[in-house]
């Protein structure tokens, strides 16, 4: 893993309090805000993103949803996603309803894109 890696590892895991959905909850969330902040020059895929963010406000939400990916937090959507640039530093307000596999899979092992396991 890279410096510019590391820092997002670092900035986002660090920005964030992780929840989820366990099988005793019901699957039926409400909306849950988050602020992510990340710093830049980062990762080629997230740098693109925060780069067409700050031309093109409506290519923001795309931004918000990998940095939710990074950090593992499944979602059905962001509803919301308010970005501000200051310096090397890109703080996202996201508003988003949470998901887990836990609501759409039995027991065992699901297997993710990634390859990873739950």
């Amino acid at each position: 893993m890279n410096g510019s890696m590391k820092r997002v590892a670092v900035g986002l895991i660090a920005a964030l309090a992780i929840t989820g959905c366990d099988s005793n909850v019901s699957c039926d969330q409400e909306s849950v805000s988050k602020r992510l902040t990340i710093e830049t020059p980062t990762d080629p895929a997230l740098q693109l993103r925060v780069s067409s963010c700050e031309v093109d406000v409506d290519a923001c939400k795309a931004l918000c949803e990998l940095a939710l990916e990074r950090v593992n937090i499944p979602t059905f959507g962001v509803s919301s996603c308010k970005v501000g640039f200051g310096g090397t530093r890109v703080v996202m307000d996201v508003e988003y309803t949470p998901s887990s596999s836990n609501c759409f899979f039995g027991e065992g092992d699901v297997v993710f894109a990634n390859g990873g396991t739950k």
